[in-house]
């Protein structure tokens, strides 16, 4: 077991492309075999940790010519500023930290716009309607991570989110039945 911890522990300092298939998990998938299972008709987001990466997945979405449905998204903006560059089809989401008191919402938003960066993503607390409502002025989509309960969902979705991300499959599927027959989300 301690062997396991080690190899474990000495996979996470490295990155993927430092990593051979044998060291991964059985059940991480490449990005080959995720489209190959999904499908070209998903749009598909992609955190992006390693830079070094974003050239290979981006040639594999355009030989399969779904670059304008992968989503690159980073917390850094000037990488993603310089992602634009490599294709204007592909799409990029700003992941922005916790609120920070130097930089307005419209200060940012226009800087997306400016940049090119098609969306803002944000822990789902971090939201609220006007935040959207700016973001939207400029033409940028706005993502919400990190909503685990159907309440939570929910209201995202009813200020008007235009992405939610969760681990529970189940309640985002019911929080949009819920708002598809116009039903508001729980106090």
């Amino acid at each position: 077991m301690l062997a396991g911890k080690t190899i474990r522990r000495s996979i996470r300092r490295r990155t993927v492309s430092e990593t051979t298939a044998a060291e991964l998990a059985p059940d991480v998938v490449t990005l080959a075999q995720l489209y190959a299972t999904l499908g070209r008709g998903v749009d598909l987001r992609l955190d992006v940790a390693d830079g070094a990466a974003v050239a290979p997945a981006l040639a594999m979405a355009t030989d399969l010519g779904v670059a304008d449905r992968l989503w690159l998204a980073s917390s850094d903006l000037d990488r993603l500023s310089a992602w634009r560059s490599l294709d204007p089809r592909v799409r990029l989401v700003f992941h922005a930290g916790p609120s920070r008191a130097e930089r307005t919402v419209e200060q940012l938003a226009a800087r997306l716009r400016s940049e090119r960066i098609d969306a803002v993503s944000r822990h789902h607390r971090e939201w609220d309607g006007g935040d959207v409502a700016a973001f939207h002025r400029f033409a940028r989509r706005c993502f919400a991570t990190d909503a685990l309960h159907e309440r939570m969902i929910a209201t995202v979705l009813h200020i008007g989110i235009d992405g939610v991300s969760s681990t529970q499959v189940s309640h985002l599927i019911d929080a949009a039945a819920s708002r598809e027959r116009g039903e508001h989300p729980p106090e």
